[in-house]
């Protein structure tokens, strides 16, 4: 497997969180002009994308520790399963942390309607059939669809955006050293012996 320099992660970190907004731009682009169905591919594409960015930050960790491992990080990165699945566990590291409760409800929100905009990505961009009749996307996908995913891929993009401003992520993630990984490694470590957990 292909490895890469922490100045390449660094870089693509940034790079699908800039991927995103143009994916959700040009679906802007596409409801503007009445093109709807698209739009459901286009926004999930960027909430994968925002997944990534997760996986990336994940893995630039390991790097800095020095036990990378480049199989699972190629895996995690092609793929569409891991990628959502990493942006839900992010929204549900933020659901369960206490937060005001707009934001929870909000959070919870994107997790209901995220599933049924998956289903619907493929529907969005081929023919297909439902039960024996055939249907192409623009049968499917209503306008009112395209709009709540469209809002739904503005709103975790604009969650994600203020994630990485307010902490200064790119600045943290430029400064941080393995000693003080190591050091936060223990502290959980201890916590969760004195919770009598495993981890």
């Amino acid at each position: 497997m292909k490895k890469l320099t922490l100045k390449q992660l660094k870089d693509a970190r940034l790079k699908t969180l800039r991927n995103a907004e143009d994916l959700i731009k040009e679906a802007e682009i596409l409801y503007k002009n009445g093109h709807f169905p698209r739009i459901i591919f286009l926004c999930q594409i960027a909430g994968e994308e925002i997944g990534k960015y997760f996986i990336i930050g994940s893995f630039i960790v390991d790097f800095i520790k020095g036990n990378i491992n480049w199989k699972r990080f190629w895996k995690r990165f092609l793929s569409h399963q891991e990628k959502l699945e990493t942006l839900t566990f992010f929204e549900n590291i933020l659901l369960g942390m206490e937060a005001p409760k707009k934001c929870g409800e909000y959070l919870k929100k994107i997790q209901d309607e995220s599933r049924l905009f998956e289903q619907l990505k493929q529907k969005s961009i081929y023919t297909g059939f439902t039960k024996e009749s055939p249907h192409y996307p623009a049968e499917i996908i209503t306008e009112k669809m395209a709009l709540s995913c469209l809002h739904l891929a503005q709103d975790r993009l604009k969650l994600i955006k203020t994630f990485e401003k307010e902490l200064g992520l790119d600045d943290i993630i430029n400064k941080i050293k393995r000693k003080d990984i190591e050091r936060s490694d223990r502290i959980l470590k201890d916590l969760f012996k004195s919770a009598k957990m495993k981890i």
